[in-house]
């Protein structure tokens, strides 16, 4: 029987921004999707679910309503969320802390998934700097390289995300740390060059770089999702190279991860 390829749509959220990247998965069924964030940043935090759809309706996906999602604390303390528009739900007051442990438990049709994640403290931004990148360089226009440069706190794991803005808007890519290699370190960031016209960082061009502090389950899905999303999935026909690793249980696919963030905006000056 000839394997089939269906399409996830993951919605890759923090706060009220959303980014969605569509990849293929390595199932025969739809599956539920679970993105959950919570952070010590005051604002809502947001849940999203959706369910994967099939390959001959690539540009479709299936919003899930009605679900209960209940996030709690070691201490005790929970939060319900509310439902705030189709397959959107947040919190109303929950503000995460740094060192400590949630869980999350989300009720859907007769089924219980639950996941657990814990807010790391705060690795800092020491300073950026830009030069221009002559990989992309013409005598038209020119596009600059950001370096962000911040120290690996010694002794522990650290694991980071990076997001970067211009203009307000981010910009497409997934750019993950760890410190397996680097503990204690001086790190220089370097993996934001980018050429095509939309997202080349020009003079005059404001930046917006956010340090995310994430703890290990975080990482390891953000690192195999981006090794999907690098391997062009599958197609019809053939078989997907696998779905990103998850931290939920009973059957979800997607992720819930506590984060802490430091962050820096500059403008692109000559």
């Amino acid at each position: 029987m000839r394997p089939t390829s269906l399409v996830l749509l993951i919605i890759i959220t923090l706060t009220a921004c959303e980014e969605v990247i569509q990849i293929d998965i390595n199932d025969a069924d739809p599956q539920i999707v679970i993105e959950a964030n919570i952070s010590d940043q005051t604002g809502w935090n947001y849940t999203y679910i959706t369910k994967s759809t099939d390959f001959y309706n690539p540009n479709e996906y299936i919003k899930v309503t009605n679900a209960e999602i209940i996030i709690s604390d070691d201490s005790g303390d929970k939060e319900t969320l509310t439902e705030v528009e189709p397959g959107v739900y947040r919190t109303k007051s929950l503000i995460g802390q740094k060192g400590k442990s949630y869980s999350i438990e989300t009720s859907l049709d007769g089924r219980v998934f639950y996941a657990r994640t814990t807010i790391p403290e705060t690795i800092k931004i020491d300073s950026v700097n830009y030069k221009l990148n002559n990989n992309f360089r013409n005598k038209n226009k020119e596009s600059y390289e950001i370096h962000c440069y911040f120290t690996d706190p010694p002794g522990i794991k650290n694991y980071a995300r990076l997001k970067i803005y211009k203009n307000g808007k981010q910009i497409d890519g997934i750019f993950v740390y760890d410190d397996r290699l680097t503990d204690g370190n001086r790190i220089d960031y370097s993996r934001f060059r980018f050429g095509d016209e939309d997202n080349k960082i020009e003079l005059g061009d404001e930046v917006k770089i956010e340090l995310m502090s994430i703890d290990e389950q975080t990482y390891n899905y953000f690192n195999t999702l981006s090794d999907v999303l690098a391997s062009g999935g599958g197609g019809m026909g053939s078989v997907a190279p696998g779905n990103p690793t998850t931290n939920w249980q009973n059957g979800a696919l997607g992720y819930f991860g506590g984060y802490s963030l430091d962050s820096i905006t500059f403008t692109i000056y000559k």
